[in-house]
């Protein structure tokens, strides 16, 4: 908290100049002071004190910022600014910070997906989603198996949620009905063979290297 709280002294004294370079650690930094200040960057009249702003919010270490990137995102028109805002949702939403509980991760992670229309960004929400190991992550990536478009990101996540003998074990039923439509989809022969091992209750180790 010391260290924050210096550095935090450090930018509000440093020239305009020099705070571009100060960005990414504040963005890291997190927490309601150095949220005042980008915000208040955010809000500035000037274009390039706003791009600045946003460089920082989106490289926030943890969920606390997920509403405003919402609200940011519901009132941008500018393509890129689009794009930084969804990529630091699709990030944030997953992190084992503690700030959300699985169930609000989820949430969280379904209400960006909901925003995204370039199918890249739904690949990455599909690819994120494993982090969080509830049953209902399975039933969210399950439907998109059938999506030609995003089956090999979605059949990624089924297989690294079924890694998990505590998650795929009281789940069994829905786990092999899943791991059945990855193993008829995937052109991946590793999640092809994990799928199998994982439907007989087998473990199965990463290759090293």
């Amino acid at each position: 908290d010391g260290a924050a709280d210096a550095f935090l002294q450090t930018f509000k004294g440093a020239a305009d100049a020099d705070r571009e370079s100060l960005l990414s650690p504040l963005g890291r930094i997190g927490g309601p002071a150095a949220l005042a200040i980008v915000d208040g960057m955010i809000a500035d009249a000037d274009p390039a004190k706003r791009k600045l702003g946003m460089v920082a919010i989106t490289r926030w270490p943890d969920a606390t910022v997920a509403p405003k990137l919402l609200t940011l995102l519901a009132g941008s028109r500018d393509a890129a600014e689009r794009d930084q805002l969804l990529a630091a949702l699709i990030r944030i939403a997953p992190l084992p910070d503690n700030k959300l509980n699985d169930g609000q991760k989820l949430a969280l992670l379904q209400k960006t997906m909901s925003l995204c229309e370039k199918n890249e960004d739904k690949a990455r929400v599909l690819e994120r989603a494993n982090a969080i190991r509830i049953v209902e992550t399975l039933r969210f990536v399950r439907p998109y198996l059938d999506d030609p478009q995003l089956a090999e990101p979605a059949c990624k996540s089924v297989v690294e949620l079924a890694h998990h003998q505590k998650l795929r074990d009281p789940n069994k039923a829905e786990f092999v009905q899943a791991l059945d439509k990855v193993i008829a989809t995937t052109k991946n022969p590793e999640l092809v063979e994990r799928a199998n091992r994982y439907k007989e209750g087998k473990t199965w180790e990463r290759k090293k290297g």
